[in-house]
């Protein structure tokens, strides 16, 4: 028989643990998983977004960037599937047919990069952990919020197309459906419980560079946790 030991003291360590301040207001403010949105991140960008409402508003293309958190880390310009050989029909240039000897690779890519911001719209407490948050900006108020916050945006880029709604989770290996690169991600994901707002240029730009923004103070729409 084998005896498994598993160290719980190191990277994941705690992340379980009841965090009071958060679910206690959650409750006394009466609110309900999509009735609220989180944002997490250290003490000092909070309270500064809590009193000026700056935001820094990033590009899907600056996700890309290893020196980014495990959690925040992706591709947002590309999503990728896998089909088994009896689901696809393959052809050449010459349309031959081809048979594939295992699993294809489906990758669905946009043709631009694109603004966006994102938050939590429940709370999960390894969230602190992932984003190393001491810190959480409520915003109980989601329709004040989302609106100052997509004015201000198109503000600076009128031309610009936004949309916005909870992001879509799938199972990169048991997808049957046409997948929305903006508002789909894999499963892995499916714990951060994602809203996201995107903002699309009206003609194809390879890169954009992200920006900051202020709304002016947001304390009638949100509250800060520690």
């Amino acid at each position: 028989m084998v005896h498994k030991v598993y160290d719980t003291v190191g990277e994941f360590a705690g992340i379980c643990e009841a965090i009071q301040a958060v679910e206690t207001r959650l409750q006394q403010r009466g609110l309900t998983p999509g009735s609220y949105l989180l944002k997490f991140s250290k003490r000092q960008y909070n309270e500064q977004t809590l009193q000026t409402g700056r935001l820094r508003i990033s590009s899907a293309s600056a996700y890309d960037d290893d020196t980014h958190l495990r959690a925040v880390k992706d591709r947002e310009m590309v999503r990728t599937t896998f089909a088994l050989p009896n689901e696809v029909e393959l052809t050449t240039e010459a349309s031959q047919r081809v048979e594939p000897l295992g699993a294809v690779t489906v990758r669905t890519q946009t043709c631009t990069d694109y603004y966006l911001y994102c938050v939590s719209q429940t709370f999960a407490r390894r969230l602190f952990h992932d984003f190393r948050a001491d810190s959480c900006l409520l915003i109980y108020n989601v329709n004040e919020f989302v609106d100052r916050l997509v004015n201000t945006v198109l503000q600076r880029y009128p031309e610009y197309t936004v949309s916005d709604r909870n992001v879509e989770y799938f199972d990169p290996f048991d997808c049957h459906r046409e997948i929305d690169v903006f508002f789909m991600k894999p499963f892995a994901y499916a714990y951060q419980q994602e809203f996201r707002i995107v903002w699309l240029p009206p003609s194809p730009i390879q890169r954009l560079e992200p920006f900051f923004i202020e709304l002016g103070s947001l304390e009638d729409c949100a509250e800060l946790i520690v």
